[in-house]
């Protein structure tokens, strides 16, 4: 009898131990079941959280396009034409009936207008204009006293200024060449360098004298080069051949043509003359010319 005893305990401890066996692999069957369900769970929410970062980043793409193509399409071209009477003259009785550069046939035919024309075809969203500013070059005191007139006109949108000055500047019969060249190199430093100021993001142009004047055009060209802008000379185009001449007839702001009169006025560039400073202005602006 008592030999049988211990095989009882035996097959009750294999008993216990399955079932111990059993509980362990349930609980770690269980445990992978919950983690791979938490696995499960985070994937699809990383997916659709991917889906919906995808579907944003697509639709910001597409508005950014769409701003792209719109900006390209209403691009704004801002430009100055800064000069004296061959840039713009007001109506003055009597020699002069219109408003734009001088002894230009028609208001299109002036050499700002003809540039102007060129930018409305390419940007047709644009602020263009032109000022008479010879208030610097016929100063009854230092010139640099003129450019706060000048400041109202200048701001970080333009994208070109011109600037056609110097025919009316007279030289102090008292002083000597290289005294005028000083002079000349300090005036026309300060008027550039005021314009770089107030105008940062501008492409700068200086236009050469009209009628000769060897140092006043050495000195902008010289300093077109320091500030690089670029330098058009009208060397080309000073002949008798260029200038309206006496007797021409233009078309004045009335609407009635009249005739030159005024040896003054004579003096100026024709129509051609105009075309030729229109064209090499454009030429010097990117995508225009």
């Amino acid at each position: 009898m008592n030999s049988k005893k211990p095989k009882r305990k035996s097959s009750i401890l294999a008993l216990v131990l399955i079932l111990v066996i059993c509980v362990v692999i349930v609980g770690a069957l269980t445990v992978n079941i919950l983690s791979l369900t938490r696995l499960q769970k985070a994937n699809d929410y990383l997916t659709a959280q991917n889906e919906e970062l995808s579907e944003k980043a697509d639709k910001v793409r597409e508005e950014f396009d769409e701003y792209r193509m719109r900006e390209e399409t209403d691009y704004t071209f801002d430009y100055l034409a800064i000069g004296n009477s061959i840039t713009r003259h007001p109506v003055y009785g009597g020699y002069w009936w219109g408003d734009w550069g001088m002894a230009a046939t028609a208001e299109e035919t002036d050499y700002y207008h003809r540039v102007k024309e060129k930018i409305s075809q390419l940007y047709p969203d644009n602020v263009c204009q032109a000022l008479n500013f010879t208030v610097w070059e016929e100063p009854f005191y230092e010139r640099r006293n003129a450019l706060c007139y000048l400041a109202g006109y200048l701001n970080e949108k333009l994208d070109v200024v011109s600037v056609q000055l110097g025919e009316n500047i007279q030289r102090p019969e008292e002083i000597t060449d290289d005294e005028f060249r000083l002079l000349m190199d300090a005036d026309y430093r300060e008027l550039l360098a005021f314009i770089r100021q107030k105008a940062p993001n501008a492409k700068l142009i200086v236009v050469g004298n009209f009628w000769e004047n060897e140092i006043v055009d050495s000195v902008k060209q010289s300093l077109a080069q320091e500030f690089g802008a670029s330098y058009i000379s009208l060397a080309e185009i000073r002949g008798a051949e260029y200038r309206i001449g006496m007797g021409a007839e233009v078309l004045g702001a009335d609407g009635v043509t009249h005739v030159i009169e005024a040896e003054g006025v004579g003096e100026h560039p024709n129509d051609e003359a105009m075309r030729f400073i229109a064209e090499r202005i454009a030429e010097a602006i990117p995508g225009l010319g």
